[in-house]
C-alpha cells in the first residue's frame, strides 16, 4: 500500500522564509512504514508571481506556468533534502515521469504539470495512478467547511463530507491561476471515478500528517 501527501504551499512559504525541515521530517518517518508520495503547492511565492505577471498583462495560462514553475522548485528542494536521508526520488514534471517513478519504485515528488489545473488535481491522479490507500491533503485550515472559515465567523468544520456534497460546496470557486481553493473540478472528478480516500487536515501542525496517517479522526475525511 502507498500514501499520497498534498503539501499546501503556504505551509512552506512563510514570512518571505522557506520552512520545510518539519515536513521533510514527517515525509522521511512515513517512508520508514509504507512507500509515500508527495505533491506541493506553489505558496505565496508563486503569488508574488501571479501578481507581477498580472500586471504586465500575462494570460493566465502564462500565469499558471509560472506557478508550475515555482512548485518545481519547492519539489527539487524537497528531492534534495530527501537524499541526503538516503530516500530514492523522481521529481516528477509530466505523467510519464510519475509512470517511471512507479516502475523504478522510487518517490515521486510533484508539482504542478499542466496550466489551469491544480496541484490539488495532480495529487488526486498520482494516488488514483498509485492506488494508494489515502491521500492527506494538508493545508492551514483544520477541515473542510461549510463556508470559507476566512471569511465567515459561522463557518463549521465538517468531520465527513461526501463527494457530491463536497462538489455542490466548491460549484461557485473561481478557477484563475494563484486562486484555487480546496478543490478544482479536475481533482473532485478524479476523486469520485476513482473512489479514492481523502482526509483533509491542519498541516500548519506537521504532526497531523502522521495522525492521518495512522487513521485518527482529525480534520475531514472525504466519503466516496
Amino acid at each position: 500500500m502507498t500514501l499520497v501527501v498534498k503539501l499546501g504551499g503556504h505551509l512552506l512559504n512563510k514570512d518571505e522564509t522557506l520552512n520545510i525541515e518539519e515536513y521533510v521530517n514527517v515525509i522521511s518517518r512515513l517512508i520508514q512504514d509504507e512507500p509515500t508520495h508527495l505533491v506541493i503547492g506553489g505558496g505565496s511565492i508563486a503569488r508574488l508571481y501571479i501578481q507581477e505577471g498580472r500586471k504586465l498583462g500575462l494570460t493566465e495560462a502564462h500565469l499558471d506556468q509560472l506557478a508550475i514553475e515555482v512548485t518545481w522548485l519547492n519539489a527539487l528542494l524537497f528531492q534534495y533534502a530527501l537524499s541526503t536521508r538516503g530516500i530514492r526520488s523522481i521529481l516528477a514534471k509530466s505523467f510519464p515521469d510519475m509512470i517511471n517513478g512507479m516502475h523504478e519504485n522510487k518517490i515521486i515528488i510533484a508539482g504542478g504539470l499542466i496550466p489551469g489545473q491544480s496541484t490539488t488535481a495532480v495529487a488526486t491522479l498520482l494516488a488514483e495512478l498509485t492506488k494508494s490507500r489515502l491521500l492527506i491533503y494538508a493545508t492551514n485550515v483544520d477541515g473542510i467547511y461549510t463556508r470559507d472559515p476566512k471569511k465567515y465567523q459561522d463557518a463549521k468544520l465538517l468531520k465527513t463530507i461526501t463527494i457530491n456534497d463536497l462538489i455542490r460546496l466548491m460549484e461557485e470557486e473561481r478557477a484563475e491561476a494563484g486562486t484555487y481553493k480546496l478543490f478544482d473540478p479536475p481533482s473532485l472528478k478524479i476523486i469520485k471515478r476513482s473512489k479514492l480516500s481523502v482526509r483533509v487536515v491542519n498541516g500548519t501542525q506537521p504532526e497531523n500528517i502522521i495522525k492521518a496517517a495512522k487513521g485518527e479522526d482529525i480534520g475531514t475525511l472525504v466519503i466516496t
